[in-house]
């Protein structure tokens, strides 16, 4: 890459996160949620017997579990594929994973319908509505995410403790392949949002909602979705990204709006290491 392109990728860069930091101070000025002032928190909760959602955990955690020990002979994968970087085989590994918890639920739902039943959630905002909900939330809060973040990283590195990226972005800036790194897109930005909005808020949090009050459930069901994605460093700012989408979630009634904020979030993130690549 010439000097030229090199500094023209850090210029559009800059210009994208300042657009983003002014759209977020502008709309805390004009458009305050409704959830600051202890409104709009009525979703209904997920109406489950605990022997119920056990169950559907324990299945998701079963099938997800068989996949990951089965699907790396299936796939003729080994350990140096995976240290290697993301692979055509390797993606179809981790989007199987992921769509393996879809399927899951929609077993749940289809096969044992009266009690499954609500296990998606409501769906009454439309989509006009928990789009620009998601989009308008987003701008608002992602410099927060953005700050917690930073922060984590500056507490480990003041505390001289060695971590790493999370493993999902390790792999993204190891791919060499043009379509592998948009089959990576598709994972991280698309299935990954859809599947785990589904079972962390339209599941879990609700369930949660429950048996709780709910900031118990919200921060409960946050701390459950950050520690899954298995990395320190990060935990802090999914922390915060999930507390958030449960309050979307809220806000909007509606599935749909927290699938598609997570899904912005993910596809802004990266964009940023589509960015950093090509610097």
């Amino acid at each position: 890459m010439s000097d030229f392109e090199h500094t023209s990728t850090g210029v559009l860069a800059l210009v994208l996160m300042g657009l983003i930091f002014g759209g977020s101070i502008v709309i805390w000025i004009k458009n305050r949620p409704l959830w600051l002032k202890g409104q709009s928190l009525h979703l209904m909760p997920l109406d489950l017997r605990f022997l119920d959602f056990s169950i559907i955990v324990w299945a998701v955690v079963m099938i997800y579990s068989l996949l990951l020990l089965l699907l790396p002979g299936w796939l003729n994968i080994t350990e140096a594929d995976f240290e290697g970087g993301i692979s055509a085989p390797v993606m179809i590994f981790q989007i199987t994973l992921q769509l393996s918890v879809f399927a899951t639920l929609v077993a749940f739902r289809t096969f044992a319908k009266s009690t499954y039943h609500d296990i998606f959630g409501p769906y009454s905002g439309g989509w006009s509505h928990s789009i620009k909900l998601a989009v308008l939330r987003l701008v608002q809060f992602w410099p927060v995410i953005w700050l917690g973040n930073a922060a984590s990283y500056w507490l480990f590195d003041l505390f001289g403790i060695d971590a790493d990226l999370q493993q999902a972005i390790e792999l993204i800036y190891a791919i060499e392949s043009p379509y592998v790194f948009f089959a990576a897109i598709a994972s991280a930005a698309l299935v990954a949002p859809f599947v785990e909005e589904l079972l962390f808020r339209g599941v879990i949090y609700r369930y949660l909602k429950r048996k709780m009050v709910i900031t118990h459930a919200i921060v409960l069901s946050s701390i459950i979705f950050s520690l899954l994605h298995l990395h320190p460093l990060s935990f802090f700012a999914i922390f915060l990204l999930g507390i958030i989408l449960a309050l979307v979630y809220e806000e909007a009634q509606d599935i749909r709006a927290p699938i598609i904020m997570h899904l912005l979030h993910n596809t802004f993130t990266v964009i940023l290491i589509a960015f950093d690549k090509l610097q």
